[in-house]
């Protein structure tokens, strides 16, 4: 999705700066994508390239899912109080929305009610967002940007004895992830 993104933009808007706060080690994420400028995940930082921005855009997952843990969602409500203490705009592109349960939520209500624009990966997300009591500003059926990057970078053709897994799990814990070892060493 960002890889996707990232592509996309370098066409469309070659002059456009990225700058991403995350909790996660920088030295990975800026080796694979240098164009942006990651920065650290503590508050005063979040703080400053939000104050030094255009615009916030949440890219891609789904944004709203709080039944594991509130994490996400809190760390949403701060950028948002951020973004009005700066007067920034915020959007979502390429966001899913799993089950109308994960709207139900006031503090997701209230991000949706606070958006500029959101472009969903699916029309069902569109569909769930849409529906809301309080509907967002504008909600736009869309993609997933990844199949941008997929477009110039296909992934290898099927080859007897080779897997390939793509893991989307949070939390780093992966409930499957002994039954999935396992079932790989049995077949190989």
């Amino acid at each position: 999705m960002l890889a996707g993104f990232v592509g996309a933009m370098r066409t469309l808007a070659p002059e456009a700066k990225f700058t991403a706060c995350v909790p996660f080690d920088l030295a990975p994420l800026r080796a694979r994508f240098p164009t942006i400028e990651w920065l650290g995940y503590d508050e005063a930082t979040r703080r400053s390239a939000i104050r030094q921005c255009d615009l916030w855009l949440g890219l891609g997952g789904s944004p709203f899912q709080s039944a594991q843990s509130r994490w996400f969602i809190d760390h949403l409500v701060g950028d948002q109080a951020m973004c009005a203490e700066s007067d920034r705009p915020m959007f979502y592109l390429g966001i899913g929305v799993q089950t109308q349960a994960e709207l139900a939520v006031a503090d997701a209500q209230k991000l949706c009610e606070c958006t500029a624009a959101i472009w969903t990966r699916d029309a069902s997300s569109a569909d769930r967002l849409t529906s809301l009591p309080r509907r967002p500003n504008k909600v736009t059926a869309a993609a997933d940007l990844a199949h941008l990057y997929f477009r110039t970078n296909p992934p290898p053709l099927a080859a007897s004895g080779r897997l390939t897994l793509v893991a989307n799990f949070d939390y780093n814990s992966w409930s499957g992830q002994v039954a999935c070892l396992q079932a790989i060493h049995t077949y190989s």
